[in-house]
Protein backbone atom coordinates (compact mmCIF):
# COMPACT_ATOMS: atom_id res chain seq x y z
CA UNK A 1 0.00 0.00 0.00
CA UNK A 2 1.13 3.69 -0.86
CA UNK A 3 1.26 6.62 1.69
CA UNK A 4 -0.30 9.28 1.52
CA UNK A 5 2.21 11.27 0.32
CA UNK A 6 3.26 8.81 -2.74
CA UNK A 7 -0.32 8.41 -3.61
CA UNK A 8 -0.47 12.19 -4.57
CA UNK A 9 3.31 12.15 -6.47
CA UNK A 10 1.86 8.98 -8.74
CA UNK A 11 -1.88 8.81 -10.29
CA UNK A 12 -1.05 5.30 -12.48
CA UNK A 13 -4.46 3.06 -12.07
CA UNK A 14 -7.97 3.65 -13.82
CA UNK A 15 -9.42 3.12 -10.83
CA UNK A 16 -8.12 6.04 -9.58
CA UNK A 17 -9.30 8.02 -12.75
CA UNK A 18 -12.79 6.53 -12.39
CA UNK A 19 -12.84 7.90 -8.78
CA UNK A 20 -11.64 11.20 -9.96
CA UNK A 21 -14.19 11.95 -12.66
CA UNK A 22 -16.88 10.39 -10.52
CA UNK A 23 -18.16 13.89 -9.86
CA UNK A 24 -17.17 15.81 -12.71
CA UNK A 25 -20.07 15.45 -15.10
CA UNK A 26 -21.64 18.64 -12.92
CA UNK A 27 -18.67 20.91 -14.13
CA UNK A 28 -18.61 22.47 -17.73
CA UNK A 29 -15.18 23.31 -16.83
CA UNK A 30 -12.84 21.39 -14.80
CA UNK A 31 -8.99 22.34 -13.76
CA UNK A 32 -6.70 19.31 -13.18
CA UNK A 33 -4.02 20.78 -11.33
CA UNK A 34 -1.22 17.85 -11.32
CA UNK A 35 1.22 20.01 -9.03
CA UNK A 36 3.52 17.99 -7.20
CA UNK A 37 2.11 15.06 -9.48
CA UNK A 38 5.70 12.95 -10.50
CA UNK A 39 3.71 10.61 -12.81
CA UNK A 40 0.93 9.22 -14.27
CA UNK A 41 0.18 5.77 -15.87
CA UNK A 42 -1.03 5.35 -19.07
CA UNK A 43 -4.64 3.53 -17.77
CA UNK A 44 -5.33 6.89 -15.71
CA UNK A 45 -4.78 9.59 -18.50
CA UNK A 46 -6.77 6.80 -20.99
CA UNK A 47 -9.46 6.87 -18.68
CA UNK A 48 -9.74 10.25 -18.06
CA UNK A 49 -8.79 11.84 -21.14
CA UNK A 50 -10.00 9.24 -23.71
CA UNK A 51 -12.92 7.61 -22.51
CA UNK A 52 -14.20 10.22 -19.88
CA UNK A 53 -13.87 13.10 -22.54
CA UNK A 54 -15.41 11.38 -25.18
CA UNK A 55 -18.21 9.88 -22.93
CA UNK A 56 -18.54 14.28 -21.65
CA UNK A 57 -17.87 16.40 -24.87
CA UNK A 58 -19.50 19.17 -23.45
CA UNK A 59 -17.13 19.40 -20.23
CA UNK A 60 -13.60 21.05 -20.77
CA UNK A 61 -10.66 19.68 -19.39
CA UNK A 62 -7.64 21.70 -18.37
CA UNK A 63 -4.83 20.11 -17.10
CA UNK A 64 -1.86 22.75 -15.35
CA UNK A 65 1.12 22.02 -13.29
CA UNK A 66 2.51 19.10 -15.39
CA UNK A 67 5.65 18.30 -15.40
CA UNK A 68 7.13 16.96 -18.86
CA UNK A 69 6.75 12.78 -17.97
CA UNK A 70 3.06 13.49 -17.31
CA UNK A 71 2.53 16.89 -20.25
CA UNK A 72 3.32 13.24 -22.29
CA UNK A 73 1.06 11.06 -21.22
CA UNK A 74 -1.68 13.23 -20.91
CA UNK A 75 -1.01 14.50 -24.75
CA UNK A 76 -0.43 11.00 -25.56
CA UNK A 77 -4.08 10.20 -24.44
CA UNK A 78 -5.64 13.17 -26.01
CA UNK A 79 -4.10 12.44 -29.31
CA UNK A 80 -5.69 8.58 -28.73
CA UNK A 81 -9.19 10.32 -28.52
CA UNK A 82 -8.81 12.54 -31.95
CA UNK A 83 -7.50 9.57 -33.58
CA UNK A 84 -10.65 7.18 -32.68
Amino acid sequence: MRSPAERLRALVSRSEAKRLVLRLTECRHVTLDFSGVDVVGQGFCDEVFRVFARAHPELVLEPTGMNDTVAFMVARARAAARAA
